[in-house]
């Protein structure tokens, strides 16, 4: 019933929208025609605007951008003009309303808003198991080792073999590798080849051929050789370009009108090839051909329709065009360009690479020179699942390029063969005309290509051994060595005991006290530490006599103490005092004379 229910509403939408239509045609009322989902058409008359990002446009009648809805939970808008909403997919989730993408599930994932994936990101790796992505170890290059740009460790005999199989075209074209940019360097070729793909200085300055994606009010491709110009468009350029451009960067309205740059790469045997003054012949067939099935403007000097001039005219204008496409498809010069080449691009270029079924490029994710770890490489997903089926008839696959940094593609049929696009910020420039250069350690460096250096690197654990056991011996040694100096070292200096101290502790004072009295014991301190003492802090000990008397024969006899006896005594010993002091005193002097002398 529910489903009877939702059919027949859209039957109705569709019969309401058509009679409108109709009644608008029929008296004369602006129609609103020009519009459709996924635009609004404002009532000044400027044309159908596109919704914005995380938007979406269902109807044929919005008149400003509050008839755009914004995206529901768990979906997102990922370009501007949508009439419906993309789905997050099982591997992420969005919580939020009026979202442009999608949030990951996983640690070490980014969102791909072509294809709703959820791969890698750069410094990361999948799991043996599952499919989480963890920090990808590097291990620590020593003993004159260097990383090259996947992040191995080689030695010199390591480099050799790796540049000489594996990158270089033969071994006799290895010329050694750069350590601190982990590159091999290969020689160029010799003679006539040298110059046809190592063409870096003259060639350039040369009248290159232009391919360009126009825009006004369709999307076509203009090809320009000589001052003389060939277009095509319809579903062959969309193929060729549309299809590829997941973020809508290439959609042609009446708001946005563009002319871009597109540069030529060819995907061969085992290499890139940047072509500078020319175009592939499949590119220069599929213009003239499409050009004369479609009858495309061949715009000659003079701007003047067709229809205005006569019909000799236009027999000599056909007659050009042919003789120029015959002169285009059998040109046999051998096109300039360069090997394996590295591009700078400014924002919004396109790279247009001829492929075939063994042979297209693929991104490099585990490549140190990548630097744009949002980069969304879903059509080259795509294009790798649309080659392998039997019939894949995908010629042409374009690259368009708006985010600056570094990007490292490599061929399908030979993963060792990169080329690398350095695509400049905005305002930016290249530092030499190109877009292709050699990828050589001069030109990697001018336009600021390097290894990345923010590398999760593996525990040395024999170096942290060997620390702990070093640390391990050397506290032994100084518990040994403090052992022997206890035992073996110079004996502990006690304190004098004076004399009249030992002969004091001999006798009880309190034998020698009369009947009655009490020995007072004050503790005495030293003078710095005497203030801020009172009497009442000061600690004393009174010993309280008994109370019972003495017996006559238990007191001491105190008649035979002389006080001269005494003092005779304390004269003694304070001369025998006063003469060493003096003794000692030469000894000084005698002694500081002799410093002096």
């Amino acid at each position: 019933m529910t489903c009877m229910l939702s059919v027949s509403f859209l039957w109705l939408t569709i019969l309401f929208w058509i009679c409108t239509q109709k009644l608008e045609t029929a008296f004369g009322l602006p129609g609103r025609s020009s519009c459709k989902p996924g635009f609004y058409c404002p009532e000044e008359g400027e044309g159908p605007v596109p919704c914005p990002r995380g938007t979406f446009g269902p109807s044929f009648w919005a008149t400003s951008v509050n008839g755009c809805i914004s995206c529901p939970p768990h979906h997102y808008g990922p370009r501007e003009g949508l009439s419906n909403c993309v789905p997050c997919g099982p591997w992420s989730h969005q919580p939020l309303s009026g979202q442009d993408s999608c949030i990951c599930l996983r640690e070490g994932q980014v969102f791909q808003a072509s294809d709703g994936q959820c791969p890698c990101t750069l410094g990361y790796q999948p799991k043996m198991k599952g499919e989480a992505c963890v920090l990808k170890v590097y291990e620590i290059c020593k003993d004159g080792r260097a990383r090259n740009q996947h992040g191995e460790c080689l030695d010199h005999k390591q480099w050799k073999q790796y540049c000489s199989e594996q990158v270089c075209s033969s071994p006799e074209l290895y010329e050694g590798y750069d350590g601190s940019l982990g590159l091999c360097l290969c020689k160029g070729l010799s003679g006539p080849e040298q110059d046809r793909i190592d063409c870096v200085g003259w060639c350039r300055n040369t009248q290159n051929p232009v391919l360009q994606v126009v825009c006004t009010e369709s999307l076509y491709l203009l090809y320009t050789e000589s001052n003389q110009q060939v277009s095509m468009s319809g579903s062959v350029l969309e193929n060729a370009f549309k299809r590829w451009d997941s973020h809508g960067n290439l959609e042609c309205n009446t708001q946005l009108n563009f002319s871009r740059p597109v540069y030529t790469v060819q995907t061969g045997e085992a290499d890139f090839f940047g072509l500078h003054s020319s175009v592939p012949v499949e590119v220069r067939k599929l213009i003239l051909a499409h050009s004369q099935d479609t009858n495309s403007p061949f715009e000659l000097p003079d701007t003047r329709n067709v229809e205005d001039r006569g019909i000799e005219d236009k027999e000599e204008e056909w007659s050009s065009h042919w003789s120029l496409e015959s002169s285009l498809i059998s040109s046999d010069r051998q096109p300039g360009g360069v090997l394996n080449p590295t591009a700078c691009l400014h924002p919004g270029d396109i790279l247009l690479f001829t492929v075939t079924q063994q042979h297209f490029p693929q991104y490099d994710i585990d490549s140190l020179y990548n630097t744009n770890a949002d980069f969304d490489w879903g059509p080259l997903r795509l294009l790798a699942q649309d080659q392998k089926l039997p019939k894949s008839v995908h010629s042409l696959f374009s690259m368009s390029f708006n985010e600056p940094g570094v990007y490292v593609f490599k061929l399908s049929s030979h993963h060792h063969r990169h080329m690398y696009v350095r695509v400049v910020p905005p305002g930016g420039e290249c530092y030499d005309s190109g877009p292709f250069f050699p990828s050589d350690p001069h030109h990697l460096t001018r336009m600021g290509i390097a290894l990345r250096r923010q590398l999760l690197l593996r525990p040395d654990w024999p170096m942290i051994g060997g620390l702990l056991v070093g640390a391990v011996l050397v506290l032994c040694l100084c518990v040994t060595i403090l052992i022997l100096f206890r035992e073996y070292g110079w004996p502990e200096k006690l304190a004098a005991q004076a004399t009249y101290r030992d002969l004091q502790l001999g006798y009880n004072m309190d034998d020698y006290s009369s009947k009655g009295s009490r020995v007072v014991a004050v503790k005495k301190t030293h003078r710095n530490l005497q203030v801020g003492l009172t009497e009442g802090s000061v600690e004393r000990a009174v010993a309280l006599v008994s109370s019972e008397f003495w017996d006559y024969e238990e007191q001491v006899d105190l008649e035979a103490f002389s006080s001269s006896t005494f003092y005779d005594i304390l004269l003694k010993h304070s001369v025998s005092v006063t003469a060493r002091l003096g003794q000692l005193r030469g000894e000084v002097k005698l002694l500081y004379q002799g410093v002096m002398g």
